[in-house]
């Protein structure tokens, strides 16, 4: 798989209506070390602002040395 092994996350907005739950589910199922997140009360794209969605950003940036 062309991400194994590389840092790697996804932020989904709970309202969504592009990126489905089920998708977001097999993501995580294909990719184990995925760090993801679902953000409540937030849509396709959420505002990135909120404590969950910063906290993964950082965690993949982090990563990355």
């Amino acid at each position: 798989m062309a991400l194994q092994g590389l840092p790697c996350g996804v932020i989904r907005g709970e309202n969504s209506d592009i990126l489905s739950r089920d998708t977001f589910s097999e993501m995580q199922r294909r990719l184990p070390e995925l760090e993801a997140v679902e953000v409540a009360n937030r849509g396709h794209v959420p505002f990135l602002d909120e404590p969950a969605a910063l906290a993964l950003i950082k965690n993949v940036l982090d990563q990355i040395e």
